[in-house]
């Protein structure tokens, strides 16, 4: 009787275990999600068929006051840009590196669980738009654009509402 309480409570105390391993490699592949994509970014910015270009939360506050950059044609912006953190802009016109790009940020949206907001395929161009949302709040938008022979990547990082969203949408 001794003997099958004590492997009784070996099993449970190797269950409890278990679940605290699967818990604790959860939350790193959630927090190695955001380097994960910062990696992907960083290393296609130093190719050198790629053009980056990379605007700060610092940018983006001192160009805050300016009436030009807040009003982007016929769209204001100037309620985003305490909220943005980070622009990032990836584009190539190297049909191979546009292949690779396009498979690389594919796979990256659907690894970190991103939420397609609209698709669109025109003709050779297939346009996909994302968010990355951390409870109510979207914390990430990326905006992949492809052709055949090229590539785009925007991504904004930042803190947004759907609110702020939609008042951009129905400007």
């Amino acid at each position: 009787m001794h003997f099958n309480i004590n492997w009784k409570l070996k099993i449970k105390s190797l269950k409890i275990m278990k679940t605290k391993i699967i818990l604790i490699s959860l939350c790193l592949l959630f927090a190695s999600s955001g380097f994960a994509q910062n990696r992907l970014f960083e290393r296609f910015a130093e190719k050198d068929d790629v053009t980056s270009v990379f605007i700060s939360h610092a940018m983006f506050r001192m160009m805050g006051g300016a009436a030009s950059f807040n009003q982007m044609g016929t769209v204001n912006i100037s309620s985003l840009t305490n909220k943005i953190e980070s622009l990032q802009i990836l584009t190539t016109e190297s049909r191979t590196r546009a292949a690779q790009m396009h498979r690389e940020f594919s796979q990256l949206v659907s690894a970190a669980h991103y939420e397609e907001l609209m698709r669109i395929t025109d003709g050779g161009t297939r346009v996909g738009f994302y968010a990355h949302m951390q409870g109510e709040r979207i914390r990430e938008l990326l905006l992949l654009v492809g052709e055949e022979t090229d590539f785009t990547v925007i991504r904004i990082a930042g803190n947004f509402s759907l609110q702020d969203i939609q008042q951009l949408m129905y400007q």
